[in-house]
C-alpha cells in the first residue's frame, strides 16, 4: 500500500517545501491563524485593539483562492475602540472567499456587497457608549456609497495585511530608505537592513521625519521589524511615535502593532 501522510505531516511538509518558487506561494491545504493587534498610548491613556482571523489558500489558475473565516475581536479605550469593535464583530464567524492573482492581490470577492453591506450596518448600530458623533455618522454613509473596488480594496486588507509583495524580494544587506509618513504629510528617511537565510528573510527597519498636520509642524519615529516566508508576513512588530509639536520631549502618540502568522491548531 502507498504511503499517505497523515494531516499533520501534510501541514508540515507544506511549510517546509523548498523556497525555490515563486515569490508569492502560500501553503496548501493548511490553515493560518492570524492574530492582529495595535496598542495607541496618549497622555490621558490608552486604546488597544485585537481582532484573529483564519486563512486558507489554494491554486486557482495563475492565483490563488484565499478563504478567511473572522474570529474574535476586542477593543477597550473610548469611542475609536467601540466603533473598531462594532465593525469587527459585525464580521465575526462570516467566512468570505477572496480570488487572488499571481502577486496575491485580490481581484474579487463573493458576496461582496452583503459582506460590505453587513460591515456598515454594524458600524452604524447603536452601541453602549454615547450616540455617534456628527463625523462618524458621515464617514458610515459615505462608507456606504463606496464604489466596488473601494469596497474590495477595504474587505482585500483582510488577507492583504499579510502579503509581503515587492518586499519578499528585497536584496541582502543595508540600504538607505525614504518613506511617506502615513500619519501626516511627509517624508520619513533612514535605513532599512535585509537579512535572508534559508527559510526566508527578516526586514529592520528604522526612519524619521517631519509631520505636517494642517498648520503644526511635528515629527515621527518608526521602528519596524518583519519576517517573511512564502512571501508571507509571518511576524511583524512596529512602534510609531508622533510627536505634535517637533521640540516636545515627549511623543504625543505612540502606536504599537504586531500581526503573527502561524499554523492553526486543531
Amino acid at each position: 500500500m502507498a504511503y499517505a501522510p497523515a494531516p499533520a505531516e501534510r501541514a508540515l511538509l507544506a511549510l517546509a517545501a523548498p523556497l525555490l518558487v515563486a515569490a508569492f506561494a502560500p501553503a496548501e491545504g493548511v490553515t493560518y491563524q492570524l492574530r492582529l493587534t495595535e496598542q495607541r498610548i496618549t497622555a490621558r491613556g490608552q486604546t488597544e485593539f485585537v481582532a484573529e482571523r483564519r486563512l486558507q489558500f489554494t491554486r486557482e489558475g495563475d492565483g490563488y483562492r484565499a478563504v478567511v473565516t473572522i474570529g474574535p475581536a476586542r477593543a477597550a479605550g473610548g469611542p475609536l475602540a467601540g466603533l473598531f469593535l462594532r465593525g469587527a464583530q459585525g464580521l465575526v464567524g462570516r467566512t468570505l472567499v477572496m480570488h487572488l492573482d499571481a502577486n496575491g492581490t485580490v481581484t474579487a470577492i463573493d458576496g461582496l456587497a452583503d459582506h460590505w453591506r453587513t460591515y456598515c450596518d454594524a458600524l452604524a448600530a447603536p452601541g453602549d457608549d454615547a450616540p455617534l458623533p456628527e463625523a462618524v455618522t458621515a464617514m458610515i454613509a459615505g462608507l456606504r456609497q463606496a464604489s466596488e473596488p473601494q469596497q474590495r480594496r477595504t474587505l482585500g486588507t483582510l488577507v492583504t495585511s499579510v502579503i509581503a509583495g515587492a518586499r519578499e524580494t528585497a536584496p541582502d544587506g543595508d540600504r538607505p530608505v525614504r518613506l511617506p509618513a502615513r500619519d501626516g504629510a511627509g517624508m520619513l528617511d533612514g535605513h532599512e537592513r535585509v537579512t535572508r537565510d534559508p527559510g526566508g528573510l527578516t526586514i529592520l527597519t528604522s526612519a524619521s521625519g517631519p509631520l505636517a498636520r494642517g498648520d503644526a509642524q511635528g515629527r515621527v519615529a518608526l521602528e519596524r521589524e518583519e519576517r517573511i516566508e512564502r512571501g508571507l508576513v509571518v511576524r511583524a512588530r512596529e512602534t510609531r511615535r508622533l510627536w505634535s509639536q517637533g521640540g516636545d520631549a515627549e511623543p504625543s502618540l505612540t502606536i504599537i502593532s504586531g500581526g503573527e502568522l502561524s499554523l492553526a491548531v486543531k
